[in-house]
């Protein structure tokens, strides 16, 4: 997400509209910036998007009932996230230049990010 802001939001329904399968898992943090500001999108519909995983989802460090002035977020997010998530995994090895504009142009326009 690039805000929690309706595009935002709007992205990730389609995302998940577009991909085959369900995912299991869907856990979010939710950045707070203190005010109901235009276009910002209500903790239901967050709630509405996570409900759509098969199997577990919610928010990380997130307090509903003070979401957007919640901003003790940023200091609950890292341990929520410790206990919620459970699956480690190593780091994948780094991924050269040229396989990275071979990826980039041969997904061109699929997804709502540019590389510049």
């Amino acid at each position: 997400m690039v805000f929690n802001k309706e595009p935002s939001a709007r992205a990730l329904a389609d995302y998940l509209d577009s991909t085959a399968e369900a995912f299991e898992e869907i856990f979010m943090m939710l950045f707070s910036h203190g005010v109901n500001s235009i276009g910002l999108v209500p903790i239901e519909k967050w709630r509405e998007l996570l409900r759509r995983a098969r199997a577990s989802s919610g928010f990380l460090g997130v307090d509903e009932s003070t979401y957007p002035r919640d901003f003790a977020v940023f200091a609950r997010y890292r341990s929520e996230f410790q206990r919620k998530i459970k699956a480690r995994h190593p780091l994948p090895p780094p991924v050269g230049i040229d396989a990275m504009d071979d990826f980039l142009s041969r997904r061109a326009g699929e997804y709502r990010v540019r590389f510049e």
